[in-house]
Order: structure tokens, then C-alpha cells, then sequence
């Protein structure tokens, strides 16, 4: 029981800190988004269940605070989840850093792609789709900046679990006899 309250209580932290400090675009910090990483992190560390839940979570807590129609942050982050856990069993196997880094640029891609896409699309049903800000060069440089930003937070998230947690320790593979 204590270990749940924990994990919501840090969940709903790093969402407040996401739409305190993280949402401001002319900040240099507008291109982290710690909700992601920390999903991603789940799902590395935990199961994709877990990471579906705190996806979904972070999505209505985040279509609460946003402009957008509802359900857009949902679909994204859930996708973004859907996507990540598949590539990390089909390619990704191992769980190292590198791969983290790699999963982590993958969901920060897709989320951003799928928000802009599902924007663009709710722009077209209200007859307005000439006028939707997404596929801009600005739309290019906050892709790479948010993908900039949160593998450089997973790295760093990564190697602080690592030191901390015996969850990423490697292990020897020992022969049955």
C-alpha cells in the first residue's frame, strides 16, 4: 500500500512539474517531458500494463490542463507506449542504455508525430486544416529539441536507477548441468 502511494504521489509530482516548469515554449527546458520518459521508464522497468496505466493516467491529467480537443494526449502517450513496448520486445532485448536512449528518441517521435497528426485532424473536421499549426519547421525543430531533451533525461534517469537499484544490474548466465 505504501509502495502505491509513493509511485502516485511521485506520478502526480512529475506531472506538476511538467505543466509548471516544462510548458512554457520560449524556455530551454520546453523540450523535456518528463511524463514520457517516465512511462517509458515503466515500461523498461515494470510491464507494459504499469506503463499503459500511467499513459492513460498522464493523458487525462494532461488533456485536462490543454487546448487541444480531448483525448489527443491520451492517444499519444498510449500509442507512444503501444509502439515503445514493441519495439522493445521485437528489437530492443537487452536493457541497457543504449537501448533506453534508442526507445526514448522512438516514443518522443511518435508522440509528437501522433499529437501533430491528431491536431491536424481535428483542424480538418472544423473545416480549418489550411490554418493548423503542425508540419511546420517549427513542428521540426520542437521534435528535435523534445527528442534531445528527454533521451539526455533518460540517460541521466537511467544511470541514477543503475547506481541506486540492482533492477538494470547485469547478470551471468550460469549452465544447467
Amino acid at each position: 500500500m505504501f509502495k502505491k502511494a509513493v509511485l502516485i504521489i511521485i506520478s502526480l509530482l512529475l506531472f506538476f512539474l511538467q505543466v509548471s516548469f516544462f510548458s512554457a515554449p520560449p524556455a530551454l527546458a520546453a523540450g523535456f517531458n518528463v511524463l514520457l520518459v517516465y512511462s517509458i521508464l515503466v515500461l523498461l522497468l515494470v510491464d507494459v500494463r504499469l506503463s499503459l496505466a500511467y499513459a492513460l493516467f498522464f493523458g487525462i491529467l494532461t488533456d485536462l490542463y490543454s487546448l487541444y480537443p480531448f483525448g489527443i494526449f491520451i492517444a499519444s502517450f498510449c500509442i507512444a507506449v503501444v509502439i515503445s513496448h514493441i519495439f522493445l520486445q521485437q528489437f530492443f532485448t537487452n536493457k541497457s542504455v543504449y537501448s533506453f536512449i534508442a526507445l526514448m528518441a522512438l516514443a518522443t517521435v511518435c508522440f509528437l508525430s501522433l499529437q501533430a497528426a491528431l491536431v491536424w485532424g481535428a483542424h480538418f473536421f472544423i473545416f480549418n486544416a489550411l490554418y493548423a499549426p503542425v508540419w511546420t519547421a517549427a513542428f521540426a525543430r520542437a521534435l528535435l529539441w523534445q527528442t534531445l531533451g528527454n533521451t539526455i533525461i533518460a540517460a541521466v534517469s537511467f544511470y541514477a536507477i543503475d547506481y541506486f537499484s540492482k533492477k538494470l544490474k547485469p547478470f551471468l548466465i550460469q549452465r544447467q548441468q
